[in-house]
């Protein structure tokens, strides 16, 4: 997007007419004012741009040749004092004239609009301003004022003929240069420093404004705004949100926007002008903020009389008594307000019905009368509904009707209040008929059983039944049906169903019962071959039905027939059961078919011990899994070798035993032989430490205690036969420097005693 045509055109003659043109926009002040200074030239300068004048000379007294080095410099400072006016300018052209320390700068200027026009849009500003705005607004609320308004009243030019703020206002068109002035100018009305920055959008040029919040710089692009559907997507936002979406500028020339704006209220309102409630009732209202996403949504809430209504912080409104008032909430940030007329009135406290149940036969109809309270109440209007009106109907006045079969819940509402009272009505389902599972049963003296009756239809209103005996003392029922045999003999019950009057009946025979039922044995063992007979016993032995059945638990081990007949087909266990037939009395008995030992063996047949020394050689039993492992012993010395009841040996004396085991079960025997002898205790060298150079040898002699130990051998070794070496004698000899130990062990208990053997040089 073009702003404008930088152009500047220098012509100099000094002494000798050379002429100088250079390119370059400024503003102008007074025809022929004279200045000494760089400083005062620039303000001048700008002066007369601000002016508007297009035709203007500026005598200069001082350094001409210093100036005119610096006099671009001094042209874009003055262009740039005035955002505003660095965009009002089409063209300037420059002379300069004279002799040193008289040099005239002749300028002549083209601007988009006459100071004429400037003064109409500085008018036209100050109106706008101050219809759109207020003293009570905050800035932000001013800004969004003033964004609103030219977003409303100005559109893009897009033939890019309209340039200024004047044109914005005139035609109602302009680019993006007069939406930028146009804001630098409202905003500055309203007292908001702003700026406008040139920069790109990718890379087209543009021009938006920055605008001073609290302290905080803010961008607002109008022009894109304008276009946009989001009218803020460009409105009070940050640097980086900027150059996110495509924007550039020189950032060390403007400040830096780094603070998210907040969203300001703008206005306050309620959807309802009208509230009733009760007196003592309450209500919450809830503002409308606009904006919905504002950042401070606090209000204060105020009424108007609260003698008749009063409300408290968080808006909640009380109904103190009849009347008229009005609730007001004033926003907390821009201090809108908005208010509501809320109405106080006698309310429905409750509501209730004549009754609260009701039965109704089908055709039949009934009224339902409400009652309000307080009797004073405003608002005394109630509304029926049936919660199934197919079943029961109700009227506006209450009257309900029933259709069908079924129930449904009249409930009346009162319009005040929402309160509510009901009443449960039923419209039966009449019984056609009754009937019984069975037409005859047998139970026992004493027990009893409860009889169900099949009501039809299976939806029938009232199931309740009256239960009759013909023989009390042979058969009674109670009121639930439970019917208890009380003698031998013969009772029919007969059931009649209140609704109807519809019966059934049935036969109850009572007969003595068993209670109990015993064997002869709980557990027996039985080998395979063997038969035996359980005998069982019914108690009471009057029982009107003896009868027994019979079952084994594994008919593979143990069969048992109809008269309690058992049998043992191979080993193992097996359970039989007798059961009475009637009561389903249980007897058990526990039949085990044992596994015969065939025979009996030991692994070794010598045992060799010490006096004192024990030892147990375990049997094996054949086969391994034979039921009964249980074994006798004996020795044929017992002052030589004792065993005890669990087999094992305890040498006595040096001598010879022999050792019987005997088994149990089938009576197999096995012997092994025993030698008792003296045994070694304790084993001693001569030398515990000895000290041999190299080559020499010596010999180690063992005493065995006690002296008469049946077995004296003895073991030797060396820890490092490298070092020293040991024979079968104890005979040891040095082979290298270093240490070994040489130990004597007894073969008889494994005693042992060493000597550290030391070689030297």
């Amino acid at each position: 997007m073009i702003i404008h045509k930088r152009v500047m055109n220098f012509a100099i003659m000094l002494f000798f007419a050379i002429i100088l043109l250079i390119a370059k926009p400024f503003d102008v002040l007074a025809n022929g004012e004279t200045v000494n200074t760089i400083p005062l030239f620039q303000q001048a300068v700008a002066d007369n741009m601000n002016n508007r004048e297009t035709e203007f000379t500026i005598n200069y007294t001082g350094d001409a040749d210093e100036l005119i080095n610096q006099l671009d410099e001094v042209v874009t400072k003055a262009e740039k004092s005035d955002d505003y006016l660095s965009l009002s300018w089409k063209e300037i052209n420059h002379v300069i004239t004279g002799e040193p320390g008289d040099t005239q700068f002749n300028f002549t200027i083209e601007y988009f609009t006459t100071k004429v026009q400037e003064d109409e849009v500085d008018v036209r500003v100050l109106q706008i301003a101050s219809s759109i705005t207020h003293s009570e607004m905050n800035d932000f609320q001013k800004e969004k004022a003033v964004h609103d308004w030219i977003l409303a009243n100005v559109n893009y030019d897009d033939e890019l003929l309209q340039r200024t703020a004047y044109t914005a206002l005139t035609s109602g068109k302009t680019v993006c240069q007069g939406y930028s002035m146009l804001m630098l100018k409202l905003l500055s009305a309203v007292g908001i420093e702003n700026r406008i920055v040139t920069g790109y959008i990718g890379s087209e040029y543009h021009a938006w404004n920055l605008v001073k919040l609290d302290g905080k710089w803010y961008h607002v692009d109008s022009t894109n705004n304008d276009a946009n559907a989001d009218k803020t997507i460009y409105y009070n936002k940050t640097d980086n949100y900027m150059t996110n979406h495509g924007f550039t500028w020189d950032k060390v020339t403007f400040p830096q926007a780094n603070t998210i704006a907040p969203n300001v209220v703008t206005g306050i309102s309620f959807n309802e002008p009208t509230v009733a409630i009760n007196v003592k009732a309450s209500t919450s209202i809830k503002p409308v903020i606009t904006p919905s996403n504002a950042t401070n949504k606090k209000v204060t809430w105020q009424s108007a009389d609260p003698a008749i209504a009063k409300v408290d912080v968080n808006g909640k409104i009380i109904g103190v008594k009849e009347g008229r008032t009005t609730i007001t909430a004033r926003t907390a940030d821009g201090d809108f307000s908005g208010s509501f007329e809320v109405i106080v009135q006698t309310g429905v406290a409750k509501i209730s019905l004549n009754k609260t149940t009701t039965t109704l036969s089908i055709g039949y109809s009934d009224e339902l009368i409400s009652t309000i309270a307080p009797l004073n109440a405003v608002n005394s209007n109630v509304t029926w509904k049936s919660s199934n009106s197919s079943i029961v109907t109700v009227d506006e006045n209450g009257k309900i009707e029933a259709l069908k079969s079924g129930r449904a819940v009249i409930t009346v509402t009162s319009e005040d209040g929402n309160k509510k009272a009901t009443c449960i009505v039923t419209v039966p389902t009449e019984v056609t008929g009754i009937s019984l599972a069975k037409t005859s049963v047998t139970i026992n003296i004493n027990d009893s059983i409860i009889l169900k009756p099949v009501i039809t239809p299976m939806n029938a209103t009232n199931k309740k039944v009256n239960w009759q005996s013909s023989a009390p003392t042979v058969a009674s029922v109670d009121l639930s049906g439970r019917v208890k045999g009380l003698s031998e003999g013969v009772a029919t019950i007969t059931a009649t169903s209140i609704d109807g009057s519809r019966s059934a009946t049935m036969e109850v025979i009572v007969q003595t019962g068993v209670t109990k039922i015993a064997l002869n044995k709980t557990k027996t063992t039985l080998g395979v071959g063997s038969s035996v007979k359980l005998i069982a016993t019914i108690n009471p032995s009057n029982a009107t039905n003896d009868n027994i059945i019979w079952k084994s638990s594994n008919s593979s081990i143990v069969t048992v027939d109809e008269n309690g007949n058992i049998e043992a087909l191979k080993a193992g266990s097996s359970v039989i059961t007798a059961t009475s037939e009637n009561g389903k009395k249980m007897a058990s008995c526990s039949v085990t078919v044992p596994t015969e030992v065939t025979g009996i063996s030991f692994a070794k047949t010598t045992v060799t011990i010490n006096i004192k020394g024990s030892t147990f050689l375990k049997p094996i039993i054949n086969p391994s899994n034979a039921t009964t492992k249980k074994i006798n012993w004996k020795t044929s010395n017992p002052s030589v070798a004792s065993v005890d009841v669990n087999g094992k040996i305890l040498g006595v004396s040096e001598g010879e035993a022999t050792i019987t085991a005997t088994s149990v079960d089938g009576n197999y025997s096995a012997t092994f032989d025993v030698i008792v002898q003296t045994g070694a205790i304790k084993v001693e060298l001569n030398k515990s430490q000895v000290k041999l150079s190299i080559g020499n040898n010596d010999q180690l002699l063992a005493t065995i205690n006690p002296t008469n130990a049946t077995n004296a051998n003895i073991t030797w070794k060396s820890s490092n036969s490298a070092i020293v070496t040991v024979d079968e004698n104890g005979n040891i000899e040095a082979l290298k420097l270093g240490r070994a130990v040489i130990t004597a062990t007894t073969v008889d208990g494994g005693r042992r005693a060493s000597c550290i053997v030391t070689v030297i040089n």
